[in-house]
């Protein structure tokens, strides 16, 4: 099962490097409204939440980083919403070296069950 998920993350990123299309919503394609997206620092650790208000379908989220905050690139995705929490809630979270790491920019890239991609806005985490 460990070589499986590895083997799709590897395949799943590939295909997303390759990729330089910009996203954006078509007119007449349902916009998610993300209703609560923030970036944390920790204890050691950076969490990113999100929630939506489940308009939407979603197929996967990619959880996407910068330096510049001009480009970006996915750093996971997000296949679900959160099971310890209600509703339509997201949450990302890895491991931080606080105040040794230079500061990034973050932002998602919401791909619906059609494969209709919106970006979200930027956000820098909060300590």
């Amino acid at each position: 099962m460990k070589y499986i998920k590895k083997y799709l993350f590897l395949v799943l990123i590939a295909g997303f490097s390759l990729s330089n299309a910009v996203a954006q919503p078509l007119a007449g394609i349902p916009k998610i409204v993300i209703t609560n997206f923030s970036a944390n620092e920790k204890d050691g650790k950076l969490i990113i939440d999100w929630a939506t208000d489940g308009s939407v379908q979603t197929n996967y989220w990619q959880v996407q980083s910068s330096m510049d905050g001009v480009e970006f690139s996915t750093i996971a995705l997000v296949l679900g919403p959160d099971p310890q929490q209600k509703g339509d809630r997201y949450k990302y979270m890895e491991r931080s070296k606080t105040g040794t790491e230079p500061k990034k920019y973050f932002r998602l890239r919401h791909v619906d069950v059609n494969g209709n991609e919106q970006i979200s806005e930027i956000i820098k985490p909060a300590k």
